[in-house]
């Protein structure tokens, strides 16, 4: 049978325990913390990664997300709660139970590599079943680099592969060892931009095929809209939302999240009769019920992605159904391969619009135009919160 084959059975069985040789399972965490000394790490987690899911850790630097990943693979001890891997519990701080991370059946794929300079690709590959005295380890680990399209590589050394095929080696390492999940620390960051969107589609690929619980860790917002089934955003050790990527994206549940997902042009509204009012803009307009019940004392921010600004030489027709319009100048265009990004004044707030090539006549900085947005697709929130955009 083939690690694929393997892989696929194991993900129709679901449930099962911790250690290898099992079903896909998930991982829950209840009430799990990590300080160090006065300093918050993780603040009492509850999380849940359904079996065969692809779950991400999303959020800026020094949020928790690596430190919540290596809890879970057990390099770290927690200090408080609880950690599941499928039906069995592998962390308990009230009853001091730890299970070491080579009994958790967990892989990991980490940021540098980890590769053995003076083993081949075939060696670092099977080096895990090797090592647990599994037989046929060399075809086990030759089916893994067929998985990751690197078999023909397996007598090279990591020293002659590129960053890209050295991460592909690393990720059939960790799928070698066949395990109940796979924990991912920022594995694409150390890569150019266009290899990070070419290993983005091969582990979409490799979960799609296989079907493995996977816990990913990035900073990338980018990177975790593409490959998770759901999302956690993190800040200060805590979760700020979790859903999935159409949720939390289309529907952030604060500005913080909202800001980590994205650019956006940030203005200041406040209700005037059955309208809102744009501060200091001379533009009115009727917003959705939802977003009316998000302001405070009849204010709030309303936030416009850039894609959902259009800019158009001034003096046109007017906007289709009653959109706000404003009257602006272009300061600055940037120009990005698909599309044009531009910065428009309009009276003392600058805003950022993008549009394809083509579109928009290909403004110039100076050009008078007409800005419209579509105020069903703005977010409100409450006032009060950090700025965010251009």
């Amino acid at each position: 049978m083939t690690i694929t084959e393997r892989f696929s059975r194991r993900a129709r069985r679901g449930g099962g325990g911790a250690g290898g040789g099992g079903a896909a399972v998930g991982i829950r965490l209840r009430g799990v913390g990590k300080r160090f000394h006065d300093t918050v790490v993780m603040a009492d987690l509850d999380l849940d990664v359904p079996a065969g899911c692809f779950f991400t850790l999303l959020g800026p630097s020094g949020c928790g997300k690596s430190t919540t990943l290596n809890v879970i693979a057990g390099l770290e001890d927690a200090t408080a709660g609880e950690i599941w891997i499928g039906d069995t519990r592998v962390f308990s701080r009230s009853d001091r139970l730890v299970v070491p991370p080579e009994r958790r059946g967990l892989g990991m794929v980490f940021q540098s590599y980890a590769l053995w300079p003076h083993m081949t690709v075939v060696q670092n590959v099977g080096y895990g079943p090797r090592t647990r005295g599994r037989s046929g380890w060399r075809e086990r680990a030759m089916q893994s680099l067929e998985l990751v399209r690197l078999a023909d590589h397996a007598d090279r050394y990591p020293h002659q592969l590129s960053g890209g095929q050295q991460q592909r080696v690393a990720l059939a390492r960790a799928l070698a060892g066949e395990p109940r999940a796979l924990l991912f620390d920022e594995p694409l960051s150390n890569l150019d931009a266009r290899l990070q969107e070419e290993l983005r589609l091969e582990l979409k690929r490799l979960h799609q095929e296989l079907g493995f619980t996977a816990v990913y860790v990035t900073h990338n917002q980018e990177e975790a809209l593409v490959l998770s089934d759901r999302i956690a955003v993190m800040r200060d050790g805590g979760i700020l939302q979790e859903g999935t990527p159409l949720e939390v994206y289309g529907s952030p549940a604060s500005i913080e999240v909202a800001r980590f997902l994205g650019r956006y042009n940030h203005l200041e509204v406040r209700l005037d009769g059955a309208e809102v009012e744009l501060t200091g803009l001379p533009v009115r307009f009727a917003a959705a019920p939802a977003a009316m019940d998000r302001l405070v004392d009849g204010r709030g921010i309303l936030c416009v992605r850039p894609q959902d600004v259009t800019v158009e030489p001034a003096g046109g027709a007017p906007p289709p159904d009653g959109r706000p319009a404003l009257a602006g100048t272009v300061e600055t265009r940037a120009y990005l391969g698909t599309h044009h990004d531009y910065v428009i004044a309009v009276g003392g707030t600058r805003l950022l619009a993008r549009a394809g090539v083509g579109r928009s006549g290909d403004l110039a900085p100076g050009d008078e135009v007409t800005v419209t947005f579509d105020a069903a697709a703005a977010l409100m929130f409450p006032p009060g919160a950090p700025a965010v955009g251009a």
